[in-house]
């Protein structure tokens, strides 16, 4: 996990760059080190967010969270992978987005009733 001191645009660039390092063709990578970091990354935003007042979200890592979403139904929806697959496609998704949902919790209590991005 990141450093918890680390401001918000050195996490967001973490974000970006981890969600560039995984290799979504490779068939392992939903259990790899890298994913497991990115959805880590999220966490670490989260806990930001909450000994910050800040309430801005950049873009480019709103639109990573849209696109490995959108992966992860995918995988779950594709009737040719295994069950244990897709399975653990949904729980990765339920995961991420639960970080997500942290990271909006934050930034809602910080004020920013929609989070400026």
């Amino acid at each position: 996990m990141a450093n918890p001191g680390m401001q918000r645009r050195e996490i967001e660039d973490n974000i970006v760059t981890l969600a560039r390092k995984v290799d979504t063709r490779d068939a392992r990578w939903l259990d790899g080190e890298l994913f497991s970091d990115f959805i880590d990354a999220w966490h670490t935003l989260a806990h930001y967010y909450e000994r910050s007042q800040d309430t801005t979200l950049d873009a480019h890592v709103l639109k990573t969270y849209m696109r490995y979403a959108v992966t992860l139904r995918h995988v779950f929806e594709d009737e040719r992978l295994s069950k244990r697959r897709r399975v653990q496609a949904m729980a990765s998704l339920n995961d991420l987005n639960n970080e997500v949902d942290g990271v909006f919790r934050q930034i809602e209590r910080n004020g920013g009733a929609r989070a400026a991005v």
